[in-house]
């Protein structure tokens, strides 16, 4: 999970290329609306972010462009301080190292340990 709040540093992550359909669809399972359900992302185009409601992962952030396609993630509205933690299951963690390592080069026990430091957040 992205905080929202401004951070130094970076946040490690791995883009995948999808259609409009198919991130509404994914936004739509996580935040508890009607997959199809159509969410206007204007805002976040514009502004860089928009928050969409109260849920976990209500708020939508965009990044500009990567080879002519736009960057948005969603994540929560809400400080992650103010989250309760709950760490990644293995399946979910298995991905997540799989992911630092193919798109960041880390070793293995390098993806882990960023997982570890991170683990609440994922």
């Amino acid at each position: 999970m992205v905080d929202p709040q401004p951070q130094t540093g970076a946040t490690l992550a791995r883009a995948y290329l999808i259609t409009a359909q198919q991130f509404q669809d994914v936004l739509a399972q996580e935040s508890g609306r009607t997959v199809g359900e159509e969410v206007d992302l204007t805002g976040a185009f514009s502004s860089g972010t928009a928050v969409l409601g109260e849920g976990s992962y209500d708020r939508v952030l965009a990044f500009g462009q990567r080879d002519g396609y736009p960057m948005v993630t969603f994540t929560t509205p809400r400080p992650v301080s103010a989250l309760r933690q709950n760490p990644p299951g293995q399946p979910y963690r298995q991905a997540v190292t799989s992911g630092l390592t193919q798109t960041h080069g880390l070793h293995i026990d390098e993806a882990h340990a960023y997982v570890d430091r991170h683990a609440g957040l994922i």
